[in-house]
Parts: structure tokens; C-alpha cells; sequence
């Protein structure tokens, strides 16, 4: 897999323990959120966000894990790029 894609799953993997932090402190401390009504949309928030980022790091799994050939690209730059060279 190449320094993109791994700097990608590297990001939604910040983003997924992100979330995971913001939930537990929610938890823990109810009153982080004034308004009681707004606590399950809070919840909500932080689990879409989780639930997303998974997603994405399953789709570059799922189409370009390490199984893939490289990607074909015809600037040389960009594959140099692309290669982490």
C-alpha cells in the first residue's frame, strides 16, 4: 500500500480514537453537555463519526490493500509520489 493511502487510514484512525475519546467523556462526565436533549445528538455525532472513518479505512482495504499491484500512473512524478520515493 502506498504513503497516501497508509496517511489516509492514518487519519480516520486519529479520527475513530478522536470520537472514542469525546464519547468517553461524555459518559463519564453527563454534565460536559448542558442541555440533557442534546446529549443522544452529541452521542449520535461522535459515532457517526466513527462509523464513517471505518468505512473509509474498509474501502481502501477492500480496493487497494496490500494485495493490489501499484497503481498505474503515467506522470513519473506523481508515481514517485505515489511509491514514497
Amino acid at each position: 500500500m502506498n504513503v497516501i493511502l497508509n496517511t489516509l487510514k492514518k487519519k480516520y484512525e486519529a479520527e475513530i480514537e478522536e470520537a472514542k475519546i469525546n464519547i468517553r467523556i461524555m459518559l463519564n462526565n453527563p454534565t460536559s453537555i448542558p442541555e440533557h436533549s442534546e446529549f443522544l445528538v452529541e452521542l449520535d455525532k461522535h459515532l457517526n463519526k466513527i462509523a464513517e472513518a471505518e468505512d473509509k479505512m474498509g474501502a481502501i482495504n477492500n480496493h487497494f490493500g496490500s494485495g493490489e499491484k501499484e497503481m498505474l500512473v503515467e506522470d513519473k512524478d506523481a508515481q514517485m509520489v505515489l511509491n514514497g520515493i
